[in-house]
């Protein structure tokens, strides 16, 4: 474990801090520690170290690569999107990066979009790692509205390919639109349900969501719609730039 513990202050007080308490809760500030954006590489580092990933269960230095990725959000690093979506992968077995990464995503903002992006795209990314991305991109426009309709457009352009996805990735993308309330994407949802590339075990069919989900009285609830985002993201948004 030589390796693991050759970090330097103030990034090696992660490896003491211990386990991490779920997203139901707000996120320490990190910056307190003294963290920096000189640290940002040190970080990434961190979250990407296997020999954390692997430590054993109920030692402290297991929970630092979590501690380390918060971190990155709350410093807003955009550069390390692509180690974070590479950590999607490594830690695919554990439930931590789906609960966790959109909020990191979140918090560096519109910068990450490109490459969440591409991997969502990109089919030869496993099930769940894809889906997070969904959920991550959904998480950015409610902490960044005017980037919404952006988000919005480029999750149609990958369900206009419900042919070519799996149902279940299909069906996440809806969930995706059915959060950001895209009204306009409406007839694609339907073309992708009725072409039975849908998976409608998770949001349902056609008919409810429509009826549950996209109800005509509602179109212009804009408020109620970011309300109900912005809900999903509370334990991030003390650390939104700007809201300090």
């Amino acid at each position: 474990m030589k390796r693991t513990l050759n970090y330097t202050a103030p990034v090696a007080q992660l490896l003491t801090l211990g386990e991490a308490e779920s997203t139901m809760h707000a996120w320490p500030d990190y910056r307190a520690l003294g963290l920096t954006a000189v640290e940002v590489p040190e970080l990434i580092r961190m979250v990407t170290d296997l020999e954390l990933l692997w430590a054993l269960s109920d030692s402290d230095i297991v929970w630092a690569p979590i501690h380390a990725w918060r971190a990155l959000g709350e410093l807003h690093a955009d550069a390390a999107v692509v180690p974070l979506l590479t950590t999607l992968i490594e830690w695919e077995d554990t439930d931590w990066p789906g609960e966790e990464l959109p909020g990191v995503f979140a918090l560096i903002g519109p910068a990450a979009i490109p490459a969440l992006r591409d991997f969502l795209a990109d089919r030869a990314q496993h099930l769940w790692p894809r889906i997070t991305a969904s959920t991550a991109l959904t998480h950015i426009a409610a902490l960044h509205p005017q980037v919404r309709d952006r988000i919005i457009d480029l999750l149609a352009r990958q369900l206009s390919q419900y042919h070519a996805d799996e149902p279940e990735v299909n069906a996440f993308i809806i969930g995706a639109l059915i959060d950001l309330r895209a009204y306009r994407a409406l007839s694609l949802i339907k073309l992708a349900i009725e072409a039975d590339k849908v998976d409608t075990s998770v949001y349902g069919d056609w008919e409810h969501i429509k009826e549950n989900y996209f109800p005509a009285e509602a179109m212009d609830s804009s408020n109620q719609f970011q309300q109900s985002l912005l809900e999903q993201v509370a334990y991030v948004r003390p650390y939104l730039a700007g809201s300090e």
